[in-house]
């Protein structure tokens, strides 16, 4: 019975931190990936919901407002950027900094990426899940 109690304990101040936490949205089509980032989020005391198709996102975005999204290019259904366009036009989500962290290296989308509206953008090859969240962590201000 204690270690229930304990247990539960330890949930409710793991989210009420989370709570009083940046929120972070990952969009990611990838299970493992989408579980990597929003594992290394979370650990580094992060509120995190997750989407894997640019629908779900939009959703989310507008719904829960994060401080922040971390964003694949190459999604079903609705891709990155037709995701970062809806963003952007929406008044609930127009002003949230989305980094974009994809594998697709070609000028034009990087180009066309950063015009719509992304902040920064990672190609996931060239990023560890560490130098990922020190980037997060260097848009909230938080140091290593």
């Amino acid at each position: 019975m204690q270690d229930n109690c304990l247990l539960l304990y330890y949930t409710y101040q793991n989210w009420t931190m989370n709570q009083q936490a940046p929120h972070i949205l990952v969009v990611e089509d990838d299970a493992l990936m989408r579980d990597e980032l929003s594992h290394t989020f979370a650990e580094a005391g992060y509120g995190v919901s997750t989407a894997k198709t640019g629908e779900e996102a939009l959703v989310i975005a507008i719904e829960r407002q994060p401080q922040l999204i971390i964003l694949d290019i190459l999604l079903p259904r609705m891709g990155g950027i037709e995701l970062l366009k809806e963003l952007r036009s929406s008044e609930k989500s127009k002003d949230i900094p989305i980094l974009i962290l994809s594998n697709l290296n070609n000028d034009g989308t990087i180009a066309e990426a950063i015009e719509v509206g992304g902040y920064d953008y990672l190609l996931k090859a060239d990023w560890s899940l560490e130098d990922v969240l020190e980037k997060v962590n260097e848009k909230f201000g938080r140091s290593k």
